[in-house]
């Protein structure tokens, strides 16, 4: 689409395909201004400040509007006109960007449903290999009920598994941001002592020595859950 404005940016020459992409008679479209084709009004000041001031202005994204109230997004490319030295008006070329936007927003939801479907897949897995533990040592568990000292291992090993699920589930709920805190009291030297112990194996990896000192024993107020993730957070950082 191709139009020529004057100074005052009205409408002087228009292309057939001005005429049918925007609906109106050539004699309508001549009596528009740019400011009653383009929606932001605000944006236009601007950038028609930025043609007088530069002579040009390429890839301007706009919304047109159309004669029965449609909006099109486009892109479009300004160039001041000039006449024996004067400036005399603007050339304006617009290009209908309807299907590259259209282009771009399934290739971004074909990147989400890619990210999601990753997402989906490594839970599944992680919850495969909790299911499958708690499902190996109950049946290790059946099969030697006389030796306590193992039970109570093996029920140890059970119920971390278990923590392992819950906390998955509620790291889920906490990245859609329906996790709903559950304030309690909770005596944080126990909450550090437990993170210590799941920790120990990455703290001999990275031949890392970390002692805790423990001031005071008390309890406080706090959701058990965000605190084990900020003490984790600040002991790996």
């Amino acid at each position: 689409m191709i139009l020529i404005f004057d100074l005052q940016t009205k409408v002087q020459t228009a292309n057939p395909s001005s005429l049918r992409w925007l609906g109106y008679s050539e004699a309508e479209l001549f009596a528009k201004h740019w400011r009653d084709l383009i929606k932001d009004k605000t944006e236009l000041i601007t950038k028609s400040e930025m043609v007088v001031r530069n002579g040009s202005i390429k890839n301007w994204l706009v919304t047109f509007i159309t004669k029965n109230g449609d909006e099109i997004p486009a892109e479009m490319d300004v160039n001041q006109i000039i006449r024996e030295d004067k400036p005399a008006g603007f050339l304006v070329v617009v290009r209908d960007i309807t299907e590259r936007l259209k282009l771009q927003e399934e290739t971004l939801r074909s990147q989400k449903m890619a990210s999601l479907s990753l997402l989906v897949s490594g839970i599944a897995h992680e919850f495969n290999n909790i299911l499958g533990t708690i499902h190996t040592w109950t049946t290790f568990t059946r099969q030697d009920t006389e030796d306590q000292n193992t039970i109570s291992q093996l029920l140890e090993i059970i119920e971390n598994q278990t923590q392992r699920g819950r906390t998955i589930v509620r790291d889920l709920l906490m990245f859609s941001g329906n996790y709903q805190p559950s304030i309690r009291a909770i005596k944080l030297s126990s909450l550090i002592k437990k993170i210590m112990a799941r920790m120990e194996k990455e703290f001999t990896q990275k031949k890392v020595k970390v002692q805790a000192y423990y001031h005071s024993k008390g309890l406080f107020e706090a959701d058990a859950y965000q605190m084990e993730i900020l003490i984790t957070n600040l002991i790996k950082n």
